[in-house]
């Protein structure tokens, strides 16, 4: 009696064991160079002190803040980060723009790849001309010789935190996003409780440690009175 319920529950009721994430320390170096195989995320040349003080670039797996009063140009230098990041980076962005839709985000970045204020131009005419001239110009920017998208942005923003976390982990796990760029960040916390706040830096640290991502979270900051 006693010994057929034990090998019942042994063997037939056995229950899996939970890892908890522990690992053994003899397979850490190979781990420590999984992370030192992984290229940095490179910066462009007119920030060349700073990628000189983060030996050669952003890595993998942290969380950066860029942070800027606002009208100050803080578009314009993101924008130049972000198009040398799709032609120079080796690691696929998601573009998460709170301030602009897809189309008028890819019009901003028409502009700096042609040098033409696509937005500023005072016909419809004016400006389709411009954009179909520079069509090329503009796709290299967009898709790689093979057609492939260089990067993915979010399309419909969901009006919650959970949403806009699902959406990031999807293109995570679908596209192999890598680098995860939200612009600006006030536009997800600014209106949500310190403890919905506190819980979505949470999940960015656990993301970017379980998915070796990195996030970019563009910040305003108000200015002084001083100016």
């Amino acid at each position: 009696g006693d010994i057929a319920n034990l090998v019942a529950d042994v063997y037939w009721n056995a229950v899996p064991v939970k890892t908890f994430g522990i690992t053994g320390s003899a397979s850490s170096f190979d781990k420590m160079l999984d992370v030192l195989n992984v290229e940095r995320i490179p910066l462009p040349a007119f920030m060349n002190g700073l990628d000189e003080a983060l030996s050669g670039g952003i890595p993998l797996e942290e969380i950066f803040n860029i942070i800027s009063s606002i009208s100050t140009g803080k578009s314009v230098f993101t924008t130049e980060i972000v198009l040398d990041w799709l032609m120079r980076s080796p690691h696929k962005l998601f573009i998460i723009s709170l301030e602009d839709s897809v189309g008028t985000y890819t019009a901003k970045l028409a502009s700096r790849v042609t040098g033409i204020k696509i937005l500023a131009l005072r016909t419809i005419k004016e400006k389709t001309e411009v954009a179909m001239e520079h069509k090329e110009e503009i796709e290299s920017f967009l898709k790689d010789e093979n057609g492939v998208n260089r990067y993915e942005i979010l399309d419909e923003i969901p009006n919650s935190l959970e949403g806009i976390q699902e959406s990031i982990l999807q293109a995570i796990k679908l596209y192999n996003s890598k680098v995860i760029l939200i612009d600006p960040i006030q536009s997800v916390l600014g209106t949500k409780s310190n403890e919905e706040q506190a819980s979505f830096m949470n999940f960015q640290e656990a993301t970017r440690r379980k998915y070796g991502v990195t996030f970019i979270n563009i910040c305003h900051t108000r200015k002084s009175q001083s100016g």
